[in-house]
């Protein structure tokens, strides 16, 4: 297999730290190493580095009054930066 042409091996260097990335390139080179063996290292890699954002997810799925509360006030702030922004825009169009 080739590390320059393999996209397993392309998604994996994105998400891997160098030290990583470096060892699946060692398996690679010495054979004996095929694309379900890649794509578990993968899995493993990916798995590990979103720990904290799946455990997040989780919670708030599991807490929807919390969920909701959250979005409500993003919806707020969003709501405030988009009319100031609007008002940008009518001024410099000369609506204001």
């Amino acid at each position: 297999k080739d590390v320059e042409t393999d996209i397993t091996f392309k998604i994996f260097s994105v998400v891997a730290t160098q030290s990583e990335t470096e060892d699946l390139k060692q398996k690679y080179l010495a054979g004996n190493f095929g694309y379900g063996h890649a794509k578990k290292a993968l899995f493993e890699v990916i798995w590990t580095r979103f720990e904290k954002q799946r455990l997040l997810y989780n919670q708030y799925m599991n807490d929807l009054p919390e969920l909701d509360k959250i979005l409500k006030e993003g919806e707020s702030r969003a709501f405030l930066i988009a009319e100031e922004t609007i008002k940008k825009v009518r001024l410099a169009l000369g609506y204001a």
